[in-house]
């Protein structure tokens, strides 16, 4: 997938669900590049998740995938979900550190992220 900035970030954590997202576009999230990751609640064991995403050239993929790395900075997240580039991205985005400490929370969660 191709890299993208995002300008609506969010993470949430509610009922045992944990979900990510980053889309390019605040009110057209179908419309642009986005990455929405949410921890698969079936899998006990943690280790798939499900991924949707559309890149700025509009390729779409979405499935349940093993998360082979991720990681977190304070202005970018890269995750690879398989072996290929195309199963991997890396987002910008600008957040206020409140926000970012909810991301950090919610991503710490879900899978171990480098910093």
């Amino acid at each position: 997938m191709k890299p993208f900035k995002a300008r609506c970030v969010s993470a949430a954590s509610e009922d045992g669900l944990l979900e990510i997202a980053f889309q390019a576009y605040e009110h057209q999230p179908d419309d642009g590049p986005y990455l929405d990751i949410q921890r698969d609640p079936e899998d006990t064991s943690n280790a798939r998740y499900y991924i949707e995403a559309i890149d700025p050239l509009g390729e779409y993929g979405y499935g349940y995938y093993a998360v082979q790395r991720a990681e977190l900075r304070r202005t970018s997240f890269r995750i690879r979900w398989g072996s290929g580039a195309e199963e991997s991205v890396e987002v910008t985005f600008e957040v206020d550190a409140s926000k970012f400490a909810e991301l950090t929370r919610v991503a710490k969660l879900m899978f171990p992220v480098r910093r």
